[in-house]
């Protein structure tokens, strides 16, 4: 069971927030989040210094910033491969 444990740790998943903010500690900062114009959802930003802002929305304010986070990683991967 040692060995199974050990596997599932190595490739643990992470949240995409988690991911960011390891990926960029120092350039990744969230914004406030805004409620939209149908008052049902929310906004949040994401800027990373130096390669652009992200946005994400979402019925609170946890979706919307993993949806933020996610977006930025997709871009940075996209921009690192090249």
């Amino acid at each position: 069971m040692g060995a199974e444990l050990e596997a599932f740790s190595a490739a643990a998943p992470k949240s995409p927030v988690r991911e960011l903010l390891e990926a960029e500690p120092d350039t990744a900062k969230f914004g406030k989040p805004e409620r939209l114009a149908d008052g049902r959802r929310v906004r949040v930003c994401v800027e990373v210094f130096g390669r652009g802002t992200f946005k994400g929305v979402g019925r609170n304010y946890r979706i919307a910033k993993g949806t933020a986070a996610r977006c930025a990683l997709r871009h940075l991967k996209v921009h690192r491969t090249r």
